[in-house]
C-alpha cells in the first residue's frame, strides 16, 4: 500500500525584508535559556515573539507548533529527553547559532 508523503508546510518565510527561518532559530534558543524547552512551550514563547504575517498579527499557537515540528523533521531542531534544541548537523548536535 503506498504511504502518503510527509508534508513539510508551513515552513519559515524566507524574503528580502526577514529571514523566518533565523528567527524561529533564535527562538528556540532564547526559549530554551527561559526554561521552555518542549515544542508545546517554544510555541507559547513564539506568541510573543517578531515572528509575524505580512500584516503584523502572530500567528496562532497551532502554526507556530506546525513550523518547529517541520523544522525537526529536517533536523534543525532536535528533540531528545523531552528538550528541544538547534542543531547545525542532526548528526553533530552542535549549536547552530
Amino acid at each position: 500500500m503506498p504511504r502518503a508523503a510527509n508534508r513539510l508546510s508551513p515552513l519559515p518565510v524566507f524574503n528580502e525584508d526577514e529571514n523566518q527561518f533565523e528567527q524561529y532559530l533564535k527562538i528556540v534558543q532564547t526559549a530554551n535559556d527561559a526554561g521552555f524547552h518542549t515544542l508545546d512551550d517554544i510555541a507559547d514563547y513564539c506568541l510573543t515573539s517578531d515572528i509575524t504575517m505580512a500584516n503584523g498579527n502572530n500567528y496562532q499557537k497551532s502554526n507556530y507548533r506546525a513550523v518547529l515540528g517541520n523544522l525537526g523533521r529536517l533536523g534543525f531542531i532536535v528533540e531528545d529527553n523531552g528538550k528541544s534544541v538547534c542543531t547545525d548537523s542532526p548528526s553533530l548536535g552542535k549549536n547552530i547559532l
